[in-house]
């Protein structure tokens, strides 16, 4: 079953090229989360992404936005705590 739940975390970046290109960013982030999450970004800041999703549970959120986080071209940004 499919949650109905939103879960929100932080991304987050102080390389200045990175945020200047986070709608990039925030692409190839969102198509490494499974597609039934429903995933969505908005950046609220500049080098800030605010992710919402659909998963399961916080925590296999943020695990899931860490292990997409691994991706070279991601290198720069990090999960913010919270």
């Amino acid at each position: 079953m499919e949650s109905t739940t939103p879960y929100r975390v932080l991304v987050g970046t102080e390389d200045a090229l990175a945020a200047g290109v986070a709608p990039i960013g925030a692409v190839r982030l969102l198509a490494q989360l499974p597609p039934g999450w429903r995933t969505v970004h908005r950046a609220p800041a500049a080098g800030l992404l605010e992710l919402t999703g659909y998963a399961p549970s916080l925590a296999e959120l943020r695990a899931e936005v860490t292990r997409a986080l691994a991706d070279p071209a991601l290198r720069t940004w990090r999960l913010a705590e919270g």
